[in-house]
């Protein structure tokens, strides 16, 4: 037997001759390609809702559901975070402008204490400190209207 006899030979022995032929059906990822792509999207549901509704913590909403959507607690936990509130509401108020109705009384007609007693009586207020500079500043104007 020559050499390359012996060699095919022993090639079709170790070695199917359909081995190296392509194969004609498809592979899993072929045939769900539609499947695979929807549980994709469910997979990443979350993310999206954030990143659409340009939700303040949307960062962490997606580092959430890659890293921990894979169990159905982190993956829930994810969903819910992201259909939360996007605002936060927070009032911030300026001390300046605040007034109460209690510590600064109405200047009326019917108490008939002269200009100079009711400003008199608001600028012990304001060095009291129960009225700031603005807030003498507005209601002696006010008071000052009786005069004109």
């Amino acid at each position: 037997m020559s050499m390359r006899r012996l060699f095919a030979f022993t090639a079709s022995i170790v070695m199917p001759s359909n081995v190296f032929a392509q194969s004609t059906s498809p592979t899993f990822l072929q045939e769900n390609r539609l499947a695979i792509a929807i549980m994709i999207f469910l997979y990443l549901l979350p993310s999206w809702i954030a990143w659409s509704r340009k939700h303040p913590s949307k960062g962490s909403i997606i580092a959430v559901n890659i890293l921990l959507g894979w169990s159905v607690a982190g993956w829930i936990w994810a969903l819910i975070w992201s259909l939360g509130t996007t605002k936060h509401n927070i009032a911030v108020v300026s001390p300046s402008t605040v007034t109460t109705q209690q510590s600064v009384p109405a200047a009326s007609p019917a108490t008939n204490k002269s200009v100079a007693e009711r400003i008199s009586e608001l600028k012990a207020m304001l060095d009291s400190g129960t009225i700031n500079l603005m807030e003498f500043e507005a209601l002696k104007a006010d008071a000052m209207k009786g005069l004109v």
